[in-house]
């Protein structure tokens, strides 16, 4: 049961850098030109446009024992069988925005969606419960959160804030921006994990996976806070950001089909085990504040023919330690629990580059994070599981860099235009800060210390390595009023794995297969596969399955129609 428990931490904690590689392989869309209102006044645009998409996704794999039969995992993969339909989803987006000469206005936006292919309970795999293994869910009925954001119909507000331009003299100007907004900093292209951008905003992972058709608008989830750029010079200009709220990344939750079977914010136990008198609960999370800070200073110099980023942020992270244990409560008979804990106080200073170099987009950045999340051992409880402890994870410094390149192909016999994209990603431990004893590597906390517990079991390395590759050819007018594209993408944890909270795994990979069809450019459909490969085995212990390695047996054909009005 030990190494079934520390792979179930494992698994949750690199879940959202996953879902987001998962959700760009999956292959998010834009939308067609807004509608616009004429009010009879020049000086004022009013645009308002409403994005529909339906999507029907297929499990096409048998479920894996090694995963299926794991009580970390079994309420997810029993939760649908080989070819039942994972996903009937319908997703709406509206967006309007008032303009008044260019200068100033507002927007506001707002999702909603209803996925019939959710009920009102999980599963469990009974070989799991005949072990005595409870399911998340009191009596396997999905809590309030799941039946709303899988099932549905729900809804919410993304977008809500004002904006203004004000001139200050030659080539000076400053913008605001004050509301619910997403500002992304940096270069990087597959995802944020190793980015300046990191947890620069939180991320809708739940969104990412469920549905194939969600854009950047839809996922990267709005903060209330006030940002600015001031143009100070033709060739630099300043930016800054401050928030007034924390908000949390979200990431699938137990018992759904891409989750992992351990109390997030849905689930109401977790590891409850009758035969061992294991009783853990769900406990309310420890967020992160309000205030981060961000300056960034962008030059263009004209000897570099490019340009150069400088960054300072302070922060809290919007990725948690998920399953941070609490024994307080039992020192007055109650149940003790796990609670989603966040960092605060992370400082990151970054540098980044981009340019052009034989036809290629080229971006690069470097940055350093004091005091950041690493990864826990889950066989060392905060404070050592006494009861009032601190039950912050362990800290640490580490550095980052990625390199990426965009690139459009010359029309060819084989297509007619196409775009190749790839970006190598790297970390390194340069320092463990705070909480030595929790960390899970070689050296710190007890997991590793164990003999031939190295990399290939979990374990965390000094350094990692992964890349991302997307390419997608295209065909115009390959019928009469239709556009087809070909996208493609294959990532791969390279080497080592992440020392950093929600980091990376060697091996691990999500691919994707898919072909679009545009249709008038008004009406798009997409067919696509989506599947991952990681490593998983049975040992003398127990299954032991690597990062998220779990959605090995999860690829999915997915069929959607899209269009906006």
């Amino acid at each position: 049961m030990g190494r079934e428990k520390r792979e179930r931490s494992r698994r949750t904690k690199s879940h959202l850098a996953i879902a987001v590689a998962g959700a760009f392989a999956a292959g998010g869309v834009g939308n067609a030109s807004a509608t616009e209102f004429d009010v009879g006044n020049p000086d004022i645009a009013i645009r308002w446009d409403t994005t529909a998409s339906y999507a029907l996704g297929m499990r096409m794999q048998d479920r894996d024992p090694t995963i299926a039969n794991n009580f970390t995992y079994d309420e997810g993969d029993a939760l649908f069988g080989k070819h039942h339909l994972t996903t009937k989803r319908l997703d709406i987006l509206t967006e309007f925005d008032f303009i008044y000469k260019q200068t100033m206005g507002f927007r506001i936006s707002a999702a909603g969606w209803f996925d019939d292919a959710y009920g009102r309970r999980d599963k469990s795999n009974p070989l799991v419960t005949a072990q005595g293994f409870e399911p998340n869910y009191d009596n396997n009925e999905y809590t309030s959160i799941v039946k709303r954001f899988y099932h549905g119909p729900s809804g919410e507000f993304l977008d809500a804030f004002a904006f203004a331009t004000v001139p200050l003299g030659d080539d000076m100007s400053a913008s605001f921006k004050i509301g619910r907004h997403a500002v992304t900093w940096g270069e990087s292209m597959f995802g944020s994990a190793n980015a300046i951008a990191y947890s620069q905003g939180p991320s809708d992972g739940r969104k990412q996976l469920s549905n194939p058709n969600a854009s950047a608008k839809e996922t990267a989830l709005p903060v209330s806070q006030i940002s600015t750029s001031v143009q100070v010079a033709t060739n630099v200009s300043i930016s800054g950001l401050y928030t007034f709220e924390f908000r949390p990344d979200r990431i699938p939750e137990g018992g759904t089909f891409y989750g992992v079977d351990s109390v997030l914010l849905g689930p109401d136990n977790t590891a409850v085990n009758r035969f061992a008198n294991v009783n853990i609960g769900r406990g309310a999370p420890v967020y992160g504040r309000k205030g981060d800070i961000g300056l960034a200073l962008q030059w263009r110099p004209a000897v570099l023919d490019g340009t150069l980023g400088f960054y300072y942020r302070k922060f809290d992270d919007k990725a948690a330690w998920t399953s941070q244990l609490d024994t307080t409560a039992l020192l007055t008979g109650g149940r003790m629990v796990t609670r989603p804990v966040y960092a605060r106080d992370i400082k990151l200073l970054g540098v980044s580059l981009s340019k052009s170099i034989a036809g290629a987009s080229i971006g690069a950045e470097v940055s350093y994070r004091k005091n950041g999340a690493l990864t826990p051992d889950p066989e060392s409880p905060p404070g050592g599981g006494v009861p009032g402890a601190d039950l912050e994870g362990p800290r640490g410094n580490t550095w980052h860099a990625l390199v990426n390149a965009i690139y459009s192909l010359p029309k060819t016999p084989l297509w007619d235009n196409a775009f190749l994209a790839t970006e190598l990603q790297y970390s390194h431990l340069a320092k463990v800060t705070k909480h030595p004893e929790q960390f899970l590597a070689a050296g710190y906390g007890p997991t590793c210390n164990t003999p031939g517990n190295g990399v290939e079991a979990g374990c965390t390395s000094k350094d990692y390595w992964n890349i991302g590759i997307s390419f997608t050819p295209a065909w115009n007018q390959a019928f009469a009023g239709v556009n087809l594209e070909l996208p493609l993408y294959y990532g791969r944890g390279l080497k080592g794995t992440a020392a950093y909270n929600q980091g990376g795994y060697e091996g691990f990979a999500p691919y994707s297969v898919g072909l679009r069809a545009k249709v008038f450019e008004k009406y798009q459909f997409d067919l696509k596969y989506n599947g991952y490969n990681g490593k998983r085995r049975n040992t003398p212990n127990g299954s032991q399955i690597l990062g998220s390695a779990y959605l090995a047996d999860k690829g999915t054909l997915t069929l959607s129609f899209q269009t906006t009005f």
